[in-house]
């Protein structure tokens, strides 16, 4: 089973769900709009977090729809409504849901930065393949990480940064994070009988921004990793610090989405 390299609760978690929503969401309710007619829908959300999208979902789904959000963790304040149902739950390939939903059928199941964390996601998403109704969308987005820092206020930061974020990749690396799962997921869809298409969606982020808040955040919740591989504590606050000064520039993230039909 792999590890979760990042909090699953505590302030830093709800602090991680929160900016994850604002830095995403945008773009992530257009993409569903446009693969799905969410009226009446029977949506599920793989690895909800802190529920925006499940209670975006359920607003949207109407009092015939149905959302069921699972997590391995229920964050505080998670929304309620009455079209939404969480389920605690450790997706694995032999169980990617709860015993009592394995037989349900879905209109769109999303899933948002959740399966590249996952042992067994290639299984896991080709049993969710076979659970879609006809004309169902499997939606995948996963991060691209890029992270090139485009302006630092020296070569000594800007070669410090770089290292850092090997450093955050390296131990999510070793937390059984596939970084190459994005690139993989168009094909294992393909493989499972679905109709793939796909998009890359990315922005620059500069110093104190949502983006450079994220990186900011993960390298806080990644800290202790980051002393084991050599890094000072002076280097990390260094960093942070970086992320913080609105003269600073990096490329964000790019966010690939790859959905698949049933026909």
């Amino acid at each position: 089973m792999s590890r979760y390299a990042l909090a699953d609760s505590g302030p830093l978690a709800t602090l991680h769900h929160e900016v994850l929503a604002l830095l995403w969401d945008d773009t992530t309710r257009p993409l569903i709009n446009k693969a799905v007619k969410l009226p009446g829908a029977a949506c599920l959300d793989l690895g909800s977090g802190g529920g925006s999208v499940a209670a975006w979902l359920a607003s949207e789904v109407g009092n015939t729809g149905l959302v069921l959000a699972v997590d391995r963790v229920l964050q505080p304040g998670f929304p309620i409504r009455s079209t939404l149902h969480h389920e605690v739950h450790e997706m694995t390939a032999r169980a990617p849901l709860p015993s009592k939903w394995m037989r349900h059928t879905w209109d769109l199941v999303h899933a948002r930065l959740a399966l590249v964390h996952m042992e067994g996601r290639d299984e896991i998403a080709t049993a969710l393949a076979g659970r879609l109704k006809p004309g169902g969308v499997l939606l995948i987005t996963e991060l691209v990480p890029d992270g090139r820092v485009l302006r630092a206020p020296s070569d000594e930061d800007r070669d410090l940064v770089h290292r850092i974020l090997v450093g955050v990749a390296d131990s999510f690396v070793a937390s059984g994070t596939d970084r190459g799962w994005s690139l993989r997921a168009a094909a294992v869809l393909a493989d499972a009988g679905l109709e793939v298409s796909g998009a890359r969606y990315g922005r620059m982020w500069r110093g104190g921004s949502h983006g450079a808040g994220f990186v900011a955040g993960t390298v806080l919740q990644l800290q202790s990793d980051l002393l084991e591989r050599e890094f000072t504590p002076a280097q990390i606050d260094r960093a942070l610090e970086l992320f913080m000064d609105p003269d600073f520039l990096m490329s964000g993230h790019l966010m690939s989405s790859t959905w698949g039909t049933k026909r």
